[in-house]
């Protein structure tokens, strides 16, 4: 919605997207032209990190793996990390939040990034009106 949007989740949004270009654009975005893309999968599957803070945590140990493998190559600093993450921040919360609504099988992984749990929804299931409501609204 337009008032969740209006509110800045990230000192990106906060100091260079003050007039919501950014975020409506993206918003139109995936209610137009992704919503398409949407239409053309036949399953969904999300994977299910413990919280965003974990995006983070793992994009840095990424980066030192990358780093050990690159000899030499320069990699991001924890800073470009945090920042290049802030583009992502609120639709990766948005999924974290709605996506389960939405998704045929959901894997959560725990803090070690290993898959626990493995949830398979189908088309028959209760979940088809709640997925649809979503979808609609969206």
């Amino acid at each position: 919605s337009i008032k969740e949007l209006k509110k800045p989740i990230n000192n990106l949004e906060k100091n260079y997207d003050k007039n919501l270009t950014w975020r409506l654009k993206v918003n139109n975005e995936l209610k137009s032209n992704y919503k398409k893309i949407f239409k053309l999968l036949n399953k969904i599957i999300f994977l299910e990190v413990p919280s965003f803070k974990y995006v983070y945590k793992w994009r840095l140990l990424q980066e030192k793996k990358l780093n050990f493998l690159s000899k030499g190559r320069k990699i991001m600093s924890n800073l470009q990390i945090k920042e290049f993450i802030m583009y992502y921040e609120r639709i990766t919360r948005h999924m974290l939040k709605d996506l389960k609504y939405n998704a045929d099988i959901i894997i959560k992984l725990d803090k070690k990034h290993v898959p626990m749990i493995v949830q398979y929804f189908y088309p028959w299931n209760n979940r088809v009106k709640e997925i649809k409501a979503f979808m609609n609204a969206n």
